[in-house]
């Protein structure tokens, strides 16, 4: 327990698309998906990385939501579970 934390997190998007292997290392492990409407992904990309990437950034949002539905099938209820990241910011007390 690295600080005293029974758990740690991660908020890598790119993970999504390796949560299978993620529970061969980590068999324990929970997934806890935050999903961001795409509208506010491609804005946040555009302020950040420009217009051209965040064309991209919606082929890639798409891609991960795709992907973390079809691993979350192949997981137990108590292991997965999902809000939105509007939920969140706007009632994270609720969401939470």
């Amino acid at each position: 327990m690295k600080r005293g934390k029974p758990r740690w997190a991660d908020k890598t998007p790119r993970y999504t698309l390796h949560m299978a292997f993620i529970v061969k290392l980590f068999p324990d492990c929970k997934f806890v998906c935050i999903t961001r409407h795409p509208y506010d992904v491609v804005l946040s990309y555009r302020r950040r990385l420009g217009y051209k990437r965040a064309i991209g950034s919606v082929l890639e949002w798409r891609r991960y939501a795709e992907t973390v539905e079809r691993s979350a099938q192949t997981l137990a209820r108590d292991r997965y579970v999902r809000m939105t990241y509007e939920d969140l910011v706007t009632e994270p007390g609720n969401t939470i």
